[in-house]
This record gives structure tokens, sequence and C-alpha cells, in this order.
């Protein structure tokens, strides 16, 4: 078992992975260095304006909206959510989020393991990750 508070992880800029990201952290708080196998949990923080590219990747997000209050867009439309919302992005679905709140959003996202490689996320996966 590990219990460790999401801020002893480092936060990396998301716009170093990816350049479209604009006010956007990511802290990978369990990944296979803990033992899982088949999933990686992060925790996003976007900052005030801040948002994700508008894109789409093969695998699903599973998000649980911790605190703030944001938007989410897919081919549909805009789609507003607070704290304690879940989202479900299926695979293939065109998504982003975003802050148009005073304060930062924070969302806790699970990913499988598979999607780590395709946007180079492993780097956020290092031994040093723990401040």
């Amino acid at each position: 078992m590990k219990i460790t508070h999401h801020s002893q992880y480092r936060a990396i800029d998301a716009g170093e992975i990816e350049r479209e990201y604009t006010g956007v952290t990511i802290r990978r708080v369990i990944s296979d260095v803990d033992g899982a196998e088949a999933t990686v949990m992060d925790v996003f923080e976007i900052a005030s304006g801040g948002q994700t590219p508008f894109h789409s990747h093969p695998w699903e997000h599973q998000i649980f909206v911790i605190s703030g209050r944001g938007w989410c867009s897919d081919e549909s439309g805009r789609h507003e959510f607070r704290d304690g919302d879940v989202i479900y992005v299926k695979p293939g679905e065109r998504h982003t989020f975003g802050n148009s709140g005073p304060e930062a959003v924070k969302l806790v996202c699970v990913i499988p393991k598979a999607a780590l490689t395709a946007y180079h996320l492993s780097r956020l996966d290092t031994p040093d990750r723990a401040l």
C-alpha cells in the first residue's frame, strides 16, 4: 500500500510535452514504479485561463474533478464542470479542458499505461518524481 500526498510529486509543465498546453501542470502520482500494471494516475492543475489542446487519442480518460470550475469541449460543444463531477472521455473522442474561473482547476485523470509512449508521458515517471 502507498499513501502519499499529491503535492509531494514534481509538477511538470505540460507545455514542455506539447506546446499547445497553456497553464497546465501534471503530477504523475501512481504508475508502474508503484506496481500499477494497467493504468497510471495523474493530477492535472489548470490555471485560470489555461487549457489543453483540442485533440483525440485511442485511449479513454477517467476524470474526477477535485476542485475548481471549468469547461470541457467535444464535437457536440462546450460543457461546464465543477468540483465533485466525474468525466469520461471515450477512446477517439476529440476533447479539450479549460479553466475560465479565477481559481485553479484540479483534476485526477486515470489513463492506460499503453498511452504513455504515445505522448512521451513516460518522462513524468522518473524515480526522483517525489519531492
